[in-house]
């Protein structure tokens, strides 16, 4: 986009916004019978029919400036864009109603205009503490939307490799600061190049994310549960024995394996590495790779088994 387009945008949109300016001046008028802005007469400025064609215009050039300049921000889906909708009908509704309270109060005269001031200041201060906890609601929910984006695996649903290593330093925290142990299994799912090759991807997404539900249903909600990528998964576990879980797993796979009716089997290889309690200077990234050169032992020996059965 050239210089030249910039201050053309530019341009437009601050038309747009005087516009807006012009119509709710006019709006206020009407709302607050101020005679000589608004009215039918020769004395009046604007009539309540110009009143209407000017809001159709700035309705239309609103939408039209939705797709190309600074008010496409309440089209959008973005955090930003979603705020701006909810609070745009506070920043216009507000003013009207506070100033209309004041002069409906004053008008009655039950009040001084001391009091009258006091009260019409007391309720907009109440109204702009709502508008903003509502708005730091629905910016904290959009954040945490957010963030399970970004620390979720699409596929699985588990926490992906990011997320992992996010909350699992977490938990090394609270296992030192608790003086608890922290224990890290890291699985390979045996097996899922040749049913990518043989029965095609979609099928391998579907072994990836049954394996997944495997382990969502074997594992505590408190423990992190992650797919780091291609067929690697890992659990970190805080102050547990990991053999009752993998026990329960164990069986889990032979019952799915029997029960499921799936074009293939699953199984898998494990490594398993433990703190202290409390746990050393080690860091959790050193804890997983720890577990993951356990499990690399066990698969090469499995591999090593399995020619040694065949060649029998």
């Amino acid at each position: 986009e050239g210089p030249g387009a910039k201050r053309r945008r530019r341009v437009l949109d601050s038309l747009a916004t005087l516009l807006i300016l012009a119509f709710l001046v006019y709006v206020g008028g009407y709302v607050f019978q101020a005679s000589g802005l608004l009215g039918i007469g020769l004395g009046a400025m604007v009539s309540p029919y110009t009143l209407i064609c000017m809001g159709l215009l700035l309705f239309g050039l609103l939408v039209r400036r939705t797709l190309d300049g600074y008010y496409s921000v309440f089209v959008g889906i973005d955090v930003g864009s979603r705020v701006a909708r909810l609070a745009m009908p506070f920043a216009v509704l507000i003013p009207f109603s506070i100033v209309g309270l004041g002069e409906w109060i004053g008008g009655h005269a039950w009040l001084s205009d001391e009091y009258v001031l006091a009260l019409v200041s007391s309720v907009t201060a109440t109204m702009l503490c709502l508008v903003v906890m509502l708005l730091a609601r629905k910016i904290n929910r959009l954040q945490m939307e957010l963030v399970q984006l970004t620390l979720l695996d699409e596929l699985t649903h588990l926490h992906n490799r990011r997320g992992f290593f996010t909350l699992g330093e977490h938990m090394l925290f609270e296992a030192r600061r608790n003086e608890k142990s922290l224990t890290v299994l890291f699985f390979d799912l045996d097996d899922l190049k040749k049913v990518n090759d043989s029965l095609g991807h979609q099928t391998g997404s579907q072994m990836l994310a049954d394996f997944a539900d495997l382990l969502q249903d074997t594992f505590r909600s408190n423990d992190v549960t992650a797919r780091l990528g291609g067929d690697e998964f890992a659990v970190a576990i805080l102050e547990s024995d990991p053999r009752i879980p993998m026990k329960r797993l164990g069986l889990a796979v032979v019952e799915f394996n029997r029960a499921a009716g799936r074009p293939y089997k699953i199984s898998y290889s494990v490594g398993d590495a433990a703190t202290d309690a409390p746990p050393g200077p080690e860091t959790f990234t050193e804890l997983v790779a720890r577990a993951d050169a356990i499990m690399y032992e066990r698969k090469k020996r499995k591999k090593e088994l399995k020619a040694a059965q065949a060649s029998a």
